[in-house]
């Protein structure tokens, strides 16, 4: 999972998440890159480099600030654009911390 957060609400049925292509994979065509834990229904309206704007039913429940969690559906790109990954427990609570050793990969030996 990746943890975004709320960024803006333009509309009462839109929010925006700091979650860009930068962040989340672009490889799936727009529309499913992931899935919003909690905002199951949502369609994206636009996907750029830094922001993911999405409709979705349950907009309103939503205010700035609020982090929400998100399953990537092609996380193979994914797990290489962050330099940890954070293992966590069925409390939720972080039980290990990987490092994604492919960060680190020299080009030249």
């Amino acid at each position: 999972m990746l943890l975004t957060r709320v960024v803006s609400r333009p509309r009462s049925d839109r929010v925006t998440f700091d979650l860009g292509t930068k962040a989340i994979a672009a490889d799936p065509p727009a529309g499913r890159r992931g899935l919003i834990v909690g905002m199951e229904d949502a369609t994206t309206v636009l996907h750029n480099e830094e922001h993911w704007v999405v409709s979705s039913a349950t907009a309103g429940h939503y205010k700035i600030g609020d982090p929400v969690l998100v399953v990537p559906e092609h996380v193979c790109p994914n797990a290489n654009l962050y330099p940890l990954i954070y293992v966590l427990d069925g409390d939720c609570r972080v039980a290990e911390r990987w490092e994604v050793a492919a960060r680190q990969r020299p080009l030249f030996l």
